[in-house]
């Protein structure tokens, strides 16, 4: 039966695929995975700030899918080393 164990809701930014499948491969057998994403335009501080505000629709679409949990994965590095400026 499709996720008997578990169903994990994952919102992550538009383009990043990769932590899906990192999910999938290190589940044990029964944990499903659904997914969403949030929509960024540009890589620059407005552009990321925007993609956050969208967060709250990113969790309606999860909580449709009725997943037991949900985890929110966004890169918070910008630039060589630095975070993000509004990002704490």
């Amino acid at each position: 039966m499709y996720g008997w164990r578990a169903l994990i809701g994952l919102i992550q930014p538009a383009g990043g695929s990769v932590g899906e499948e990192e999910f999938r491969m290190a589940a044990p057998q029964g944990v499903s995975f659904v997914s969403t994403k949030m929509y960024i335009e540009e890589v620059s501080p407005e552009a990321l700030e925007a993609m956050l505000t969208q967060g709250e629709r990113a969790a309606r679409e999860i909580a449709i899918m009725k997943a037991d949990c949900l985890l929110r994965r966004h890169r918070r590095r910008w630039g060589k080393g630095g975070t993000s400026p509004g990002l704490k």
